[in-house]
Protein backbone atom coordinates (compact mmCIF):
# COMPACT_ATOMS: atom_id res chain seq x y z
CA UNK A 1 0.00 0.00 0.00
CA UNK A 2 1.48 3.52 -0.60
CA UNK A 3 2.22 6.03 2.38
CA UNK A 4 -0.48 8.32 1.06
CA UNK A 5 -3.48 5.62 0.89
CA UNK A 6 -2.18 3.88 4.25
CA UNK A 7 -2.20 7.97 5.45
CA UNK A 8 -5.60 8.45 3.99
CA UNK A 9 -6.69 5.60 6.04
CA UNK A 10 -5.52 6.49 9.60
CA UNK A 11 -5.37 10.14 9.86
CA UNK A 12 -7.92 12.67 8.77
CA UNK A 13 -6.61 16.05 7.30
CA UNK A 14 -7.88 19.31 6.95
CA UNK A 15 -6.03 21.77 4.64
CA UNK A 16 -7.77 25.43 4.65
CA UNK A 17 -7.54 27.77 1.56
CA UNK A 18 -5.67 31.05 3.08
CA UNK A 19 -7.83 33.49 4.45
CA UNK A 20 -6.72 36.19 7.42
CA UNK A 21 -10.65 35.31 8.43
CA UNK A 22 -11.80 33.85 11.69
CA UNK A 23 -15.43 33.27 10.76
CA UNK A 24 -13.84 31.49 7.43
CA UNK A 25 -11.41 29.00 9.81
CA UNK A 26 -13.56 28.23 12.47
CA UNK A 27 -16.25 27.57 9.75
CA UNK A 28 -13.41 25.27 7.65
CA UNK A 29 -12.90 23.42 11.42
CA UNK A 30 -16.22 22.75 11.47
CA UNK A 31 -16.52 21.50 8.38
CA UNK A 32 -13.59 19.08 8.66
CA UNK A 33 -14.78 17.72 11.66
CA UNK A 34 -18.65 17.45 10.46
CA UNK A 35 -17.10 15.44 7.48
CA UNK A 36 -14.02 13.56 9.40
CA UNK A 37 -15.15 13.55 12.89
CA UNK A 38 -11.80 14.38 13.84
CA UNK A 39 -8.96 16.76 13.37
CA UNK A 40 -5.23 15.08 13.17
CA UNK A 41 -3.68 17.05 11.28
CA UNK A 42 -3.85 21.04 10.36
CA UNK A 43 -1.77 22.42 7.20
CA UNK A 44 -1.65 26.40 7.02
CA UNK A 45 -0.96 27.87 3.97
CA UNK A 46 0.02 31.57 3.95
CA UNK A 47 -1.17 34.09 1.41
CA UNK A 48 0.06 34.13 -1.67
CA UNK A 49 3.43 35.43 -1.56
CA UNK A 50 5.02 35.78 -5.08
CA UNK A 51 8.34 37.84 -6.07
CA UNK A 52 6.60 39.38 -8.79
CA UNK A 53 3.71 40.75 -6.25
CA UNK A 54 6.59 42.76 -4.45
CA UNK A 55 7.67 46.29 -5.38
CA UNK A 56 10.47 47.84 -4.74
CA UNK A 57 8.66 48.80 -0.97
CA UNK A 58 6.90 52.29 -1.86
CA UNK A 59 4.39 53.66 0.38
CA UNK A 60 0.73 51.93 -0.23
CA UNK A 61 2.09 49.33 -2.12
CA UNK A 62 -0.04 46.81 0.00
CA UNK A 63 2.98 45.66 1.61
CA UNK A 64 1.14 45.50 5.16
CA UNK A 65 -1.72 43.95 3.60
CA UNK A 66 0.64 41.08 2.53
CA UNK A 67 2.64 40.79 5.58
CA UNK A 68 -0.65 40.72 8.11
CA UNK A 69 -2.57 38.75 5.79
CA UNK A 70 0.50 36.11 5.86
CA UNK A 71 1.03 36.06 9.73
CA UNK A 72 -2.76 36.56 10.51
CA UNK A 73 -3.74 33.06 8.64
CA UNK A 74 -1.98 30.46 10.06
CA UNK A 75 -2.20 32.06 13.67
CA UNK A 76 -6.26 32.34 13.51
CA UNK A 77 -6.72 28.32 11.46
CA UNK A 78 -4.20 27.44 14.46
CA UNK A 79 -6.05 29.12 17.35
CA UNK A 80 -9.38 27.51 15.36
CA UNK A 81 -8.50 24.27 15.24
CA UNK A 82 -6.25 24.27 18.84
CA UNK A 83 -9.48 22.49 20.69
CA UNK A 84 -9.65 19.59 18.49
CA UNK A 85 -5.88 19.13 18.20
CA UNK A 86 -4.98 15.92 20.59
CA UNK A 87 -1.55 14.52 21.11
CA UNK A 88 0.21 12.62 18.61
CA UNK A 89 -1.63 15.60 15.90
CA UNK A 90 0.48 17.62 13.49
CA UNK A 91 0.21 21.34 12.86
CA UNK A 92 2.50 22.18 9.40
CA UNK A 93 3.17 25.71 8.34
CA UNK A 94 3.81 26.60 4.81
CA UNK A 95 6.84 29.31 4.85
CA UNK A 96 7.59 30.74 1.72
CA UNK A 97 10.81 30.88 0.43
CA UNK A 98 11.95 32.94 -2.58
CA UNK A 99 15.45 32.99 -4.25
CA UNK A 100 18.43 34.57 -2.88
CA UNK A 101 18.88 37.57 -5.77
CA UNK A 102 15.23 38.77 -5.13
CA UNK A 103 15.28 38.87 -1.23
CA UNK A 104 17.27 42.42 -1.47
CA UNK A 105 13.61 44.49 -2.97
CA UNK A 106 11.35 42.49 0.03
CA UNK A 107 11.68 43.58 3.14
CA UNK A 108 8.15 42.38 3.82
CA UNK A 109 8.93 38.74 2.33
CA UNK A 110 11.88 38.58 4.86
CA UNK A 111 9.40 39.54 7.69
CA UNK A 112 6.94 36.91 7.13
CA UNK A 113 9.14 34.08 6.31
CA UNK A 114 11.37 35.25 9.65
CA UNK A 115 7.86 35.49 11.74
CA UNK A 116 6.48 31.95 10.75
CA UNK A 117 9.68 30.25 11.61
CA UNK A 118 9.60 31.33 14.66
CA UNK A 119 5.76 31.14 15.03
CA UNK A 120 6.62 27.82 14.48
CA UNK A 121 9.34 27.08 16.53
CA UNK A 122 7.47 28.75 19.54
CA UNK A 123 4.17 26.83 18.65
CA UNK A 124 6.62 23.45 18.83
CA UNK A 125 7.58 24.38 22.28
CA UNK A 126 4.48 25.23 23.70
CA UNK A 127 2.79 21.91 23.10
CA UNK A 128 5.66 19.19 23.49
CA UNK A 129 3.60 18.72 26.95
CA UNK A 130 0.78 18.01 24.65
CA UNK A 131 2.30 16.41 22.03
CA UNK A 132 1.37 18.32 19.39
CA UNK A 133 4.27 18.38 17.08
CA UNK A 134 4.29 21.74 15.06
CA UNK A 135 7.13 21.76 11.95
CA UNK A 136 6.99 23.77 8.61
CA UNK A 137 8.08 23.30 4.95
CA UNK A 138 9.72 25.80 2.99
CA UNK A 139 7.96 26.25 -0.04
CA UNK A 140 9.17 27.93 -3.01
CA UNK A 141 8.66 28.76 -6.80
CA UNK A 142 6.80 25.71 -8.15
CA UNK A 143 7.17 25.05 -11.11
CA UNK A 144 4.54 25.07 -13.90
CA UNK A 145 4.04 24.00 -17.56
CA UNK A 146 6.37 26.72 -18.68
CA UNK A 147 9.39 25.76 -16.62
CA UNK A 148 9.06 22.28 -16.75
CA UNK A 149 9.83 22.55 -20.47
CA UNK A 150 12.28 25.49 -19.96
CA UNK A 151 14.18 22.38 -17.49
CA UNK A 152 14.07 25.25 -14.90
CA UNK A 153 15.38 24.62 -11.24
CA UNK A 154 11.81 25.21 -9.85
CA UNK A 155 10.29 21.77 -7.82
CA UNK A 156 7.34 19.76 -9.19
CA UNK A 157 4.22 20.19 -6.53
CA UNK A 158 4.77 16.31 -6.70
CA UNK A 159 8.29 16.50 -5.33
CA UNK A 160 7.58 18.42 -2.38
CA UNK A 161 4.43 16.64 -1.43
CA UNK A 162 6.22 14.17 0.16
CA UNK A 163 7.79 16.46 2.92
CA UNK A 164 4.07 17.45 4.21
CA UNK A 165 3.74 13.51 4.10
CA UNK A 166 6.62 12.83 6.18
CA UNK A 167 5.62 15.96 8.48
CA UNK A 168 1.98 14.45 8.83
CA UNK A 169 3.09 10.74 9.17
CA UNK A 170 4.02 8.89 12.08
CA UNK A 171 7.46 8.80 10.99
CA UNK A 172 8.46 12.50 11.79
CA UNK A 173 7.35 11.42 15.81
CA UNK A 174 10.19 12.99 16.92
CA UNK A 175 10.54 16.12 15.21
CA UNK A 176 9.01 19.23 16.15
CA UNK A 177 10.17 22.87 15.33
CA UNK A 178 11.89 21.63 12.11
CA UNK A 179 11.35 23.05 8.59
CA UNK A 180 12.24 20.83 5.81
CA UNK A 181 13.13 22.90 2.76
CA UNK A 182 12.50 20.63 -0.41
CA UNK A 183 12.69 23.16 -3.32
CA UNK A 184 15.50 24.14 -5.63
CA UNK A 185 15.30 27.37 -5.04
Amino acid sequence: MNRMRLLNKTRKIASFCPAADVTYCIDAVERTLFEYGGLDILVNSTAAIESASYSQGAAGDGAESRLLDSLSSPLFRTQSALFYLAGGASIINTIPVLREESLPRVADYLAARLSLTNFTRALAKKFVPKQIRVNGVGLGSLADEQAVEQECQRARPGEIAPSYLFLASRDSSQMTGQVLYPSNN
